[in-house]
């Protein structure tokens, strides 16, 4: 568990968008450890937390898209069910807020990418 940052960016929602975004992280050395796509009509906004947020942001921006740097908590999970109820409940007792939260899940464990109100005491109460 820990905090890293994503990546934001808004891309057209047409044929063809995310094989390119794909292939310049890819060109770039990059690995997409996360991802999440909010479709808005013509326009689609998708977050990543990849292996080298530096370099997804300049392939990103080469490609001629704004991006946002958000800094989110990474946090590793057992792949079973509850997991996700026992981490909100600790971050709802600690009084802190998830913003919004997606995942992505392997074998035996899971990982959630959650924006909270509050990185510091989030981490502190997961431990």
């Amino acid at each position: 568990m820990g905090m890293e940052r994503q990546i934001s960016v808004m891309l057209k929602n047409s044929p063809g968008q995310m094989a390119a975004v794909g292939g310049a992280l890819a060109d770039a050395g990059v690995n997409i450890l996360a991802l999440s796509v909010v479709d808005a009509s013509d326009h689609a906004v998708i977050r990543l937390v990849t292996s080298d947020w530096a370099a997804t942001r300049t392939a990103l921006e080469g490609m001629g898209h704004d991006t946002i740097v958000t800094k989110v908590l990474a946090i590793e999970l057992p792949h079973k069910k509850g997991a996700l109820a026992e981490t909100a409940a600790k971050l709802a007792a600690a009084g802190i807020n998830i913003d919004y939260i997606y995942g992505s899940a392997a074998g035996r464990k899971s990982i959630l990418v959650a924006r909270v109100s509050n990185l510091k005491a989030a981490q502190k109460a997961l431990g």
